[in-house]
């Protein structure tokens, strides 16, 4: 998984302007516009940006999770807790202009990295986690490397794979 070069900075609407970014998805736009800012407040995601100048070109949402070892493939869940420490890409996004040009791998390549840091410097978890948003996101993650659960939206992957693709990046 190549991609290019991308550093993300944390969500400022003071900063960045969002009003214009359309990926196609309403709820997607709504929330960054809408949502991202208070639930960084709040303390129940951190947004990310990549932005050109003050305007947002993609994003994604960080948080922590925890998932049933019943709920993960079993190959990723053996040897678990009943309970297992996760992160969750709760949303990733790229606005129309820019797709199809390798932006979306790039941002997640650029949370895979911040996942990193976060889990060699705070709390730990085994898993990285993704509900995709339709069947086109769905794709999106199983073709860079997570796993799906049959009759589910949700997909996963190690941690440690995580680690691999940010460090080759």
């Amino acid at each position: 998984m190549k991609s290019p070069l991308v550093r993300s900075v944390p969500f400022d609407p003071a900063h960045h302007s969002a009003v214009g970014f359309d990926c196609g998805n309403a709820a997607l736009n709504t929330w960054l516009t809408l949502h991202a800012h208070r639930a960084r407040q709040m303390g129940t995601a951190h947004t990310f940006v990549l932005a050109d100048a003050s305007t947002v070109l993609a994003y994604y949402s960080l948080t922590a999770t925890s998932v049933s070892a019943a709920d993960a493939p079993r190959s990723l869940a053996h040897g678990s807790p009943q309970t297992i420490p996760a992160w969750l890409i709760a949303r990733l996004a790229v606005d129309r202009h820019v797709q199809g040009r390798g932006i979306g791998v790039a941002t997640l390549i650029d949370a895979f990295g911040r996942l990193t840091i976060a889990s060699l410097n705070g709390p730990a978890a085994r898993l990285v986690v993704v509900d995709a948003i339709d069947h086109g996101a769905h794709k999106f993650y199983e073709k860079n490397g997570f796993r799906s659960v049959p009759e589910s939206n949700r997909l996963f992957m190690k941690m440690s794979t995580t680690r691999q693709i940010a460090t080759q990046g």
